[in-house]
């Protein structure tokens, strides 16, 4: 169960190292407005232009906090929250249910990425690579997560009547 636990942290940390680059080029964009190009940029595609679009601050976006509000905070904001959870497995693989809490925080951020990958492909026709994969990430780790909860159901534990005093 180790690898298990060490795949879902590397993969936290590429996940929370990817959103703090799209929160960059967010910043810059906002910032430098024409003179910045991400290096995710080309002629082909745009992915700061993803990363500014409002889909950007689904929150708002959605109607779920106000606009520019305190809350209003940016997908990639989100991101390195969650990602962050899965970086600190060696200390969470302590609490009980931890692997089921993994599973549906993972199965959560799949849903969302799934309904970012349609917005991104059908309504903002553009691709995102920096987006693209975080897509990967989060499918790994919601396999991973699964990956781990069958190993961590499949282990035998020790009843009450068999414990030694």
């Amino acid at each position: 169960m180790a690898k298990h636990g060490t795949r879902l942290s590397v993969l936290g940390v590429l996940g929370v190292a990817l959103s703090s680059y799209a929160i960059h080029v967010k910043k810059q964009k906002t910032k430098l407005q024409g003179g910045y190009t991400a290096l995710c940029d080309s002629e082909a595609f745009s992915c700061s232009q993803v990363l500014t679009s409002e889909y950007s601050s689904l929150l708002s976006h959605l109607g779920l906090v106000e606009n520019n509000s305190t809350l209003d905070v940016s997908n990639a904001h989100l991101g390195v929250l969650a990602y962050s959870l899965f970086t600190l497995y060696p200390v969470i693989r302590t609490v009980p249910y931890h692997a089921q809490v993994y599973t549906a925080v993972s199965s959560c951020m799949t849903v969302v990425m799934v309904y970012l990958a349609y917005i991104l492909v059908f309504v903002l026709r553009d691709f995102c690579m920096v987006c693209v994969a975080t897509y990967v990430i989060t499918a790994a780790l919601l396999w991973s997560s699964v990956v781990l909860l069958r190993a961590e159901r499949s282990v035998p534990r020790l009843r009450k009547s068999n414990k030694l005093e």
